[in-house]
């Protein structure tokens, strides 16, 4: 018979969630075959046992990762899909609130592109894609609107790929986009780019009028 989890303390909590903070921008930057436990450890100020403690493998620490990311998204994007606006505002929104939360969070961006190159070597040891369920609201999200014809007759993955990909390739890029305009253009730089990818994203599934 298993053993019951123990309660975390309020010493544990504030271990994980340091352990956590330090880890997701290594992931970010390098994936996940780039990270080794000692070097996580070390970020977050911990000694390696401490750290396998509460995660015992870099397995389990880069999945807690995912997940919060995972929630992240879900609390974004959840609010709006299920708004009681039309379909048309609902798909706006949500691609910008997409397009605001790589803005805001470009680590946890590049944690996703990073994610989507790496991830096809490891799906053969995975039960659970942390992912799923928010590629598949969207996509429900998505058939709903093309059953109402408001939307085109696209594959919801397609949309998915091309509003991620955006991102992420924007958030990643950035810096070295940076360098190639003038000086006075770098602070605008990401606004412009919210403010024309949006329509773009969006006119590739909604029906022309």
């Amino acid at each position: 018979m298993p053993m019951p989890k123990q309660k975390l303390t309020e010493r544990g909590r504030a271990a994980r969630a340091r352990i956590l903070a330090a880890a997701e921008p290594i992931f970010a930057a390098r994936g996940f075959y780039g990270a080794n436990v000692r070097e996580l450890a070390a970020a977050a100020g911990a000694p390696t046992a401490s750290l396998l403690h509460h995660f015992p493998s870099k397995e389990k620490l880069y999945a807690a990762i995912l997940s919060e990311v995972a929630a992240d998204l879900e609390a974004r994007l959840g609010a709006v899909i299920d708004a009681g606006d039309s379909i048309a505002e609902r798909l706006e929104a949500a691609v910008g609130a997409y397009l605001d939360w790589s803005a805001e969070r470009p680590d946890r961006s590049n944690l996703l592109l990073r994610e989507l190159l790496d991830n096809p070597v490891r799906l053969g040891d995975q039960s659970h894609l942390v992912m799923a369920p928010l590629v598949d609201r969207i996509s429900r999200f998505v058939r709903v609107g093309q059953r109402a014809g408001e939307l085109r007759a696209m594959s919801p993955l397609v949309f998915i790929t091309h509003l991620v990909g955006s991102a992420a390739y924007f958030c990643a890029a950035r810096p070295t986009f940076e360098k190639m305009v003038p000086a006075r253009q770098r602070a605008s730089l990401s606004r412009r780019f919210r403010r024309e990818i949006a329509p773009l994203i969006c006119q590739s599934l909604l029906e022309q009028s």
